[in-house]
Formats: structure tokens, C-alpha cells, sequence
């Protein structure tokens, strides 16, 4: 039942109405006993950055989780960040600190790569194709490397952000072999959708799924069901989508909001305030 002393954390997003999040995470809060509520949010695009800092008053919300398209934003509003986010630059967790302080982690790349052990979907030494290379990518992409994949390649509609996300990973991993190019089924053992393309319901697959065969794993990290989750088991694809994603990354959220997680100053934030 919520009370007073419940501790809220919305989701904030923009466009809101594909969020089912909170039937995700409220029986994870019930089961270890937390008298937690997660609830979507709609903000406004132009109003992102005075919606948080409102949240950030309120003695009854611990954090939020940060969504398409806030990422970015997010993180240069943090007073501190986690290793993750102070790689990419993004942020999907938030803890609001009862001293005041703002800290931020990015937990995409962990959901993914947990869900996806979870499913049967092999990314260790995996030749990997992502799509997209906004604040999610970002994420996912230092994960994966970090990980120890075998090669990344990134492709996007805006080739010179793709082009950037390669230089930024490459620099805190030049040992693997990551770059920009398309698909080769030949090649590519693992496909990864890290676009927001599928939220709608008559999106069409961001890809050419006739190009899959059932040796290819494809993990799509939009959490409805999607063109292309449904193509790719069509053609005998391990198919997943971005439900277990959320599912696998909520105890790491949970340790961020309850103080367990390391963060160290945000250099955005920094060179923000000295602008």
C-alpha cells in the first residue's frame, strides 16, 4: 500500500505510453521487502532539465530511471557517476543522495549481457553487430567490451555518430577489434538492436531480417514485442527482447539507490559548471 513512507522513483520518458516497467520492477521491490514505488513519468522534451530538478526536492523520491531520450542529459546533470557512465557519457540510474548529491550509473550494458547468458545467447568471444549508437549503444558497447567479445561492429543511420562511439570504445579498449560497417551473416554471430526502433507498434524491423539464419543470435532491447524479435524466430533465431534486459539489470539498480555502488566526481558536470 503506498504511504508516506513509501520511497518513489519514476521512470521518465518521452514518449511513455510503450513503459512497462513498474509490473517489472514492483515485484522485485516486494520480494526483498522494500516499500519501494517505480511509476512512469511523461516529461516533456524542452521541459527535461527542470522536471529533475524538481524530482530532486522532493524528500520522497530516491532516484529515477532515465529513458529514451534523457540519457545524455541525465549524466551531465550528476554531481558523480559510476565507471560506466563516466565512459559513455550517459546515465539510465539515478540516486538522489540524502546529502544533496546527484549519482548516476549506466545499467543497460549489464542487463543486456546478463539476460542474455540467461537466454543462450553467447557474447563472450561473439562476433557482434550492433545498431545504434546513441546513449543506450554507449553503454552497451563499453559492456561488451569490457566484457571480452570477440570483434563489435556498429552501424547507424548517422554514420558520424557511429564513427565516434568506435574511436570512444576504442580508447578504453584498444585491444578488440571494433568498428563501423553493416551485416554479413557470414561473419556476424550476434545481432543487437540498441535503437528505440520497434517502440511503435508498426515500426518495421530496423534491418534486413532475411539476411538471418538460426545460427544468429538477436537481442532487441525494446522491451514490447517487435518486428524483429518476431522475424528472427520466425527463421529459427534465439530471440530475445529488452523485458529480460530490464529484469537482469534491477538488483544492480537497487544497489546503486540503496548507496552500494561506487561513484566517483562527474568530469561532465565539472567542465559544465566551469563553462
Amino acid at each position: 500500500m503506498l504511504t508516506g513512507e513509501t520511497l518513489l522513483f519514476p521512470l521518465l520518458a518521452d514518449p511513455i505510453r510503450h513503459v512497462k516497467a513498474s509490473a517489472i520492477f514492483q515485484p522485485v521491490f516486494e520480494a526483498k521487502g522494500l516499500d519501494w514505488l517505480l511509476f512512469p513519468l511523461n516529461v516533456r522534451q524542452p521541459n527535461f532539465e527542470a522536471a529533475f530538478a524538481q524530482l530532486k526536492l522532493y524528500g520522497n523520491v530516491g532516484g529515477c530511471v532515465i529513458s529514451v531520450p534523457f540519457k545524455a542529459r541525465a549524466a551531465r546533470l550528476c554531481d558523480r557517476l559510476g565507471p560506466l557512465a563516466q565512459k559513455g557519457g550517459v546515465v539510465n540510474t539515478v540516486r538522489f543522495a540524502p546529502d544533496g548529491t546527484v549519482e548516476g550509473e549506466i545499467l543497460d550494458g549489464v542487463g543486456l549481457i546478463r539476460s542474455a547468458e540467461e537466454s543462450g545467447i553467447p557474447l563472450a568471444g561473439a562476433r557482434i553487430l550492433m545498431l545504434g549508437a546513441g546513449g543506450a549503444a554507449s553503454a552497451i558497447a563499453h559492456a561488451l567490451a569490457d566484457g571480452g567479445i570477440g570483434t563489435l561492429t556498429i552501424t547507424n543511420r548517422s554514420p558520424g555518430k557511429a564513427q565516434f562511439l568506435v574511436a570512444t570504445v576504442r580508447s578504453h579498449r584498444p585491444e578488440y577489434e571494433i568498428e563501423t560497417g553493416v551485416f554479413d551473416p557470414g561473419r556476424h554471430t550476434v545481432v543487437i538492436n540498441a535503437t528505440s526502433v520497434g517502440i511503435e507498434p508498426d515500426d518495421a524491423p530496423p534491418m534486413d531480417v532475411a539476411q538471418l539464419n538460426p545460427s544468429i543470435g538477436v537481442i532487441d532491447i525494446v522491451v514490447p514485442d517487435t518486428a524483429l524479435r518476431r522475424a528472427a524466430q520466425a527463421r529459427g533465431c534465439t530471440a530475445i527482447g529488452g523485458r529480460p534486459m530490464v529484469a537482469a539489470q534491477i538488483d544492480a539498480q537497487i544497489a546503486l539507490w540503496q548507496g552500494q555502488v561506487a561513484t566517483t566526481p562527474n568530469v561532465l558536470h565539472r567542465a559544465k559548471a566551469a563553462a
